[in-house]
């Protein structure tokens, strides 16, 4: 038997992501984004890291960010090619998958970026497709296997574009 949420619940519930929408959008530095992605945003997508890249995937004129909840992660530390070699690899992906958010294992990290895997036990893979400017962008959130869920697939895809507004309105790094 299914049991039924109060209507109290959802409307708090609803309101939660609502101002979770509305922080999105609201200017900020690079500092306070990052506090909002690894804060507010993970209690209704769960995760340790996200990788950020952008440009013309095709030609692989990329740049990228890591945002990691406690900064031992730093770019740097991953190497500008695997980076790029695997955000180009997620971004084929999720074009062959209907641009749908894309569930990645750990596992499967392993051979290109290893300190992304040893961060994670699942990540979740989704992008905004830029038919005018030609900046795609692909974003890589990684973490427990909570990610791989139907749940945090859907909230990605909601929850995307609101994260794309934000990011694109910081200055590069």
């Amino acid at each position: 038997m299914q049991t039924v949420a109060p209507a109290e619940s959802i409307t708090n519930h609803a309101g939660s992501l609502l101002s979770l929408f509305e922080e999105a959008l609201e200017p900020r530095d690079p500092t306070g984004w990052s506090r909002w992605i690894q804060g507010e945003m993970r209690r209704f997508l769960p995760h340790d890291a996200m990788v950020a890249a952008w440009g013309d995937f095709r030609t692989g004129a990329l740049a990228y960010e890591v945002v990691a909840s406690d900064g031992a992660l730093r770019p740097h530390a991953i190497g500008k090619g695997a980076v790029e070699r695997l955000m180009t690899r997620l971004y084929e992906t999720w074009v062959a998958s209907g641009q749908q958010p894309i569930v990645v294992e750990s596992s499967d990290l392993r051979a290109e970026t290893p300190a992304l895997a040893d961060l994670s036990q699942c990540a979740l893979a989704h992008g905004i497709e830029d038919h005018r400017g030609r900046y795609d962008c692909v974003y890589l959130f990684l973490g427990p296997h909570e990610l791989a869920g139907p749940v945090a697939r859907q909230l990605c895809r909601i929850m995307l574009p609101f994260i794309d507004t934000g990011f694109r309105q910081l200055p590069e790094r």
